[in-house]
């Protein structure tokens, strides 16, 4: 079996950066919710509306929080698993020495 470790290597970044950038996005959301504050009435439409609403925001942060968090976990991966082929490679040449 061939790995390419400096592929992974080399590809790493790009996880980071694509991390980041959706980080950046959830970032500017929370902002902008935030800004907007409760813009819906205090009144029983509002409360009935402010239950749902909230749910959704909850629950769309909460899907870019762990975008964001996979994405930079696969890009850990990647080197984890660079490190490991390059060690096994390592103690098999140093046997056959």
């Amino acid at each position: 079996m061939r790995v390419d470790t400096d592929g992974l290597r080399t590809a790493e970044p790009a996880f980071d950066t694509l991390s980041a950038a959706v980080g950046g996005v959830l970032a500017r959301l929370n902002a902008e919710l935030a800004a907007q504050g409760r813009c819906w009435g205090t009144d029983d439409i509002g409360r009935s509306f402010e239950k749902d609403y909230l749910d959704g925001v909850s629950d769309t942060c909460g899907g870019l929080g762990a975008v964001r968090d996979a994405i930079g976990h696969i890009g850990q991966s990647l080197l984890a698993a660079a490190d490991e082929v390059d060690a096994a490679e390592d103690r098999t040449r140093s046997r056959l020495s």
